[in-house]
């Protein structure tokens, strides 16, 4: 396990800031949840411009709904604008006023991600470069560099699903369950180790993840697994037709937040919820990731909850 870095100033805690997002944010309002000196977990909204009361509330509503917001002891907000001056940021205060001071969390910090500041305060610091913070460790450049993780490449054939539906009409409706549990059991064991598959194996594997069946039969074996699925189920995500992403970019989600990686969950159920607005699995996920449910007891829930309808 990789040592604890310490933060110690605001320009390491502005480097901090992509290392613990995924990628570099900009006009950003960002909160970091602490508990014993430790982060939580971090928060990024849209800064808005104009701000209504309504952009308030909902502001406040989504911070301090957060799960993180209840069992902290601290916090830090950082905002990340181009515009620092005491003109551009005048509107800052307002976004934490109301529960943000009954909390007395007064450490704001102003940053254009190259400069900081405090709130208030007139000395501007260079922010330190991240990778002389964490060394290898340091973080994508940002969003679009995750996005292309998931970007449509090299899209399995359509005709080889039509000629696996051929296949599947042919299988008498009682042993249908059957043909479902084994393209779970063995491809999608392939697919967990990081194995390859063919392409005939991920159409019947995409086919059978469109039944909520064979979804959370793999669901389940994803939460048992001891290693990450994360690449694999990207890379199968990029090669998926629209008709049958949501179900594959869902359990990519899941996937990349079971191995603590938020940011890469958000693409993902973005391009889920992009493939079918109404997709309930996506939805319970990302409500999940927004309230800031531990990786581990998402897990545990999906191993409890889902085991039985597997």
């Amino acid at each position: 396990m990789s040592a604890p870095i310490r933060l110690s100033n605001p320009s390491e805690i502005v480097s901090s800031i992509p290392h613990l997002l995924g990628f570099t944010p900009s006009e950003s309002v960002v909160v970091l949840w602490m508990r014993d000196r430790q982060v939580l977990v971090t928060q990024r909204f849209d800064l808005p411009g104009p701000l209504s009361d309504s952009d308030l509330e909902d502001f406040q509503q989504q911070a301090f709904g957060h799960q993180a917001a209840r069992m902290s002891d601290d916090a830090f907000i950082i905002v990340i604008t181009d515009n620092m001056s005491d003109q551009g940021t005048r509107a800052i205060p307002r976004l934490l006023t109301g529960r943000f001071t009954e909390r007395q969390i007064d450490r704001v910090l102003v940053t254009d991600m190259a400069r900081v500041r405090v709130l208030g305060g007139g000395d501007v610091r260079d922010v330190q470069p991240a990778r002389d913070v964490f060394g290898d460790r340091y973080p994508a450049a940002d969003r679009s560099m995750l996005e292309q993780e998931y970007a449509e490449s090299d899209v399995l054939d359509k005709a080889l699903f039509a000629q696996v539906v051929t296949e599947i009409r042919a299988v008498p409706d009682e042993a249908l369950g059957d043909w479902m549990r084994e393209v779970v059991d063995t491809v999608g064991a392939d697919v967990l180790d990081g194995g390859e598959i063919s392409d005939s194996q991920a159409v019947r594997l995409l086919i059978a993840w469109s039944h909520p069946h064979g979804r959370d039969r793999f669901v389940v074996a994803l939460a048992n697994h001891d290693r990450s699925a994360a690449a694999p189920l990207a890379s199968l995500t990029r090669r998926t037709p629209q008709e049958f992403k949501a179900p594959c970019a869902t359990l990519a989600a899941i996937a990349a937040y079971l191995a603590g990686d938020g940011a890469r969950a958000n693409v993902a159920l973005d391009i889920a919820t992009a493939a079918d607005p109404d997709y309930g699995l996506a939805d319970s996920i990302s409500a999940a990731v927004s309230s800031g449910i531990p990786p581990q007891e998402v897990r545990a829930v999906l191993q409890r909850d889902l085991t039985d309808a597997a």
